[in-house]
């Protein structure tokens, strides 16, 4: 009943917002992506190091600022039925102090986890979080950012019943520091220039996880992805990420690398 209640409600909001946009116009974008690791918040979420093939849709009121997406997590191996998920998310983004060299760019969201295949009280969770960017304030294509994410179970606020071998029995907070770098590279084969993205970015877990979660810095990703453009109509991006683990009670003091390639097609 929640989650119809959270989908109905999330749905309601976008659409309304069309009489608000005399001028906006409704876009959407599909998108496929499969990764080798399936890593929440620096948590491996399948607990052995299997793929996750994530489709997703999103529904883009431009002039408004806010969107819907909806996205499906399936791991590649059969035996991972149970953690089959759909994550409902509604996002606000808007800008403040724009153009000059403090801009800072907001997006705000609301994200439902819902494990479909058992009940909402065993193991769904829910994330309100909030994230700001400047991309004026150093310049050359360097973006720094923080985010703020609380994560909270469906069941009554309180530690779920999945048990320890789940990663979302407990709420907490998550501060997230981090930077993206673009670089354009020149094509020389055509006019055209190819942006490479450098991110790292570092959490402090304030209390989400496991039951034993220690309060620190829990981990650091980097990452590189290429967004080539115009492959079959839409954009192409494969990436790589490495991440740091420094809190063996987030992921048993294990380093990760993450391999991902993603198609995404707009009309």
């Amino acid at each position: 009943m929640k989650k119809g209640i959270v989908l109905l409600a999330m749905l309601a909001v976008v659409f309304s917002c069309v009489g608000i946009a005399a001028a906006g116009e409704l876009g959407t974008s599909v998108s496929a992506e499969y990764k080798t690791r399936s890593m929440l918040y620096g948590i491996d979420t399948l607990q052995d190091d299997d793929g996750v093939f994530t489709p997703s849709a999103t529904i883009d009121l431009w002039g408004t600022g806010f969107s819907a997406t909806i996205v499906g997590k399936w791991a590649t191996e059969g035996e991972h039925v149970d953690d089959e998920e759909l994550d409902y998310t509604l996002a606000y983004d808007f800008s403040l102090m724009k153009d000059e060299s403090a801009q800072t760019d907001v997006t705000l969201n609301y994200t439902y986890y819902d494990f479909y295949r058992q009940d909402s009280q065993q193991r769904d969770f829910y994330e309100t979080g909030a994230k700001f960017a400047m991309p004026n304030i150093i310049g050359n294509n360097v973006v720094p950012y923080y985010r703020l994410v609380f994560l909270e179970p469906i069941a009554n606020g309180e530690q779920g019943d999945a048990g320890l071998d789940s990663p979302y029995d407990l709420r907490g907070f998550l501060h997230i520091i981090g930077v993206d770098y673009t670089m354009n590279l020149e094509c020389p084969m055509s006019e055209t220039k190819q942006p490479i993205v450098f991110g790292a970015s570092t959490v402090f877990n304030d209390g989400w996880g496991y039951e034993n979660v220690d309060h620190d810095w829990s981990h650091a990703t980097f990452e590189v992805k290429a967004p080539i453009a115009d492959v079959l109509g839409g954009t192409l991006t494969p990436s790589v990420a490495y991440q740091v683990t420094m809190e063996d009670t987030v992921n048993d003091d294990q380093d990760e690398i993450i391999f991902g390639i993603k198609y995404t097609y707009a009309f």
